[in-house]
């Protein structure tokens, strides 16, 4: 009887142990800042030299002052990499504000005009955090002058795209492309092959915080921008490749700049990783 008992409370217990595991069990779930639900979220996380701000972004109407913008109309980027959005106004001299924002959002960026101080062309230096997940949306901006007219709102389709490797090639169009490679655990000499097709393109590669390599002239620490109005230098055609020395011991991570200015350009990229 009391065998009995000890077999019916064991095979209760593990009933109920069986019972509390398949309850326990969760579905594969993605954690993160999801673009597609949380706007409001990406655009306070971003990491932006300014002031975040609730509430809409100042814009203006097509009527306002005189300053007139252009700009990437897409850019493509691996969450936790530096992002550097080109752009060009008319009148560099009467700029007192620069808003930008994740359109859909309930809060916005106040930021100042940065310069290159090589081209002179302004940019955006973003940081899209690492726990945003993959998708896409737009960042919008707006520049008021110094007599207090607002720009109308200009739109950059951004995608955030996963971390590749050195199994993945990656192609692109028109617009700015930072993606970031994980070049496994083998040091060597990594090879950063490209086919830039008739359209030239530029392409710079970034390791361990510094510019290595370049199809142009090598960027230095205050120069992050490649001259889109007009200047051919680093901007070329056909198939050709980068190579540097790597060591995983200084970081396993590799940050790759496509420069696409010119319409209708085409691209790809690939990279091998020692073996």
């Amino acid at each position: 009887m009391i065998r009995f008992i000890k077999y019916t409370l064991l095979f209760f217990s593990f009933s109920l142990l069986t019972f509390s595991c398949q309850k326990e069990t969760l579905p594969n779930l993605n954690y993160g800042i999801d673009p597609a639900n949380d706007l409001d979220l990406i655009c306070k996380a971003l990491r932006i030299n300014g002031i975040n701000i609730e509430g809409d972004m100042p814009i203006g109407n097509a009527g306002s002052g005189s300053i007139t913008a252009t700009y990437p109309t897409a850019v493509e980027v691996s969450a936790g990499v530096l992002l550097y959005i080109p752009y060009q106004l008319s009148d560099l001299d009467n700029i007192c504000n620069l808003y930008i924002q994740v359109e859909g959002a309930d809060n916005y960026w106040e930021t100042q005009l940065t310069l290159d101080p090589t081209s002179q062309q302004p940019y955006f230096e973003i940081l899209i955090p690492r726990f945003v997940q993959e998708g896409a949306f737009n960042f919008q901006f707006s520049i008021e002058d110094c007599d207090g007219n607002i720009t109308p709102a200009y739109y950059t389709l951004t995608t955030v795209s996963p971390i590749a490797d050195c199994e993945t090639g990656i192609s692109g169009s028109v617009g700015i492309t930072v993606r970031s490679f994980v070049l496994g655990e083998k040091a060597g000499t990594v090879t950063v092959g490209y086919d830039m097709y008739d359209i030239p393109d530029r392409l710079d590669l970034r390791y361990n915080g510094e510019w290595i390599e370049s199809t142009g002239t090598l960027f230095s620490p205050n120069v992050v921008i490649p001259d889109c109005n007009g200047n051919p230098d680093g901007f070329v055609s056909g198939v050709s490749a980068l190579t540097f020395q790597y060591d995983p011991k200084v970081s396993t991570s590799l940050e790759v700049y496509v420069s696409g200015c010119n319409q209708g350009t085409l691209w790809d990229i690939w990279v091998d990783c020692p073996e």
